[in-house]
């Protein structure tokens, strides 16, 4: 009885240290926007702070596709636009964010505008 309820916790403190390390590693300071419409998702930006790379998803097969960018308010600096749209999985470019900088995270639905059509964006700093 003792041996099992050593492995038990011996199972249940290595299960607890890998979730405990995987969450503090994976994605700490990535950023994330999504676009929403008639409360669906239809795309989304990414800003992976491991490398500096963005990833743009088209999240809805409707046939208009995703834009997303990166820039500094009021001009200066941009990232992208990356398309994205009719095809699996998302695209990715590469833009150097440095730290203390604030920038604009934008991802735009492209379709028309009697359709829902528009854009979100939010600020980030790394």
């Amino acid at each position: 009885m003792k041996a099992w309820i050593s492995r038990a916790l011996l199972v249940f403190a290595t299960a607890i240290t890998l979730l405990a390390g995987t969450a503090t590693v994976a994605n700490a300071a990535d950023t994330v926007l999504i676009y929403w419409q008639s409360a669906q998702m239809v795309g989304s930006i990414r800003h992976i702070d491991d490398g500096d790379n963005f990833e743009v998803c088209d999240l809805r097969a409707d046939g208009h596709g995703v834009t997303g960018l990166v820039y500094i308010p009021g001009g200066g600096g941009l990232g992208g636009p990356e398309d994205d749209g009719g095809d699996a999985g998302c695209d990715t470019f590469h833009y150097d964010v440095q730290e203390g900088v604030t920038y604009v995270l934008e991802i735009r639905w492209n379709a028309p505008s009697s359709e829902g059509g528009g854009k979100a964006w939010k600020y980030f700093t790394e």
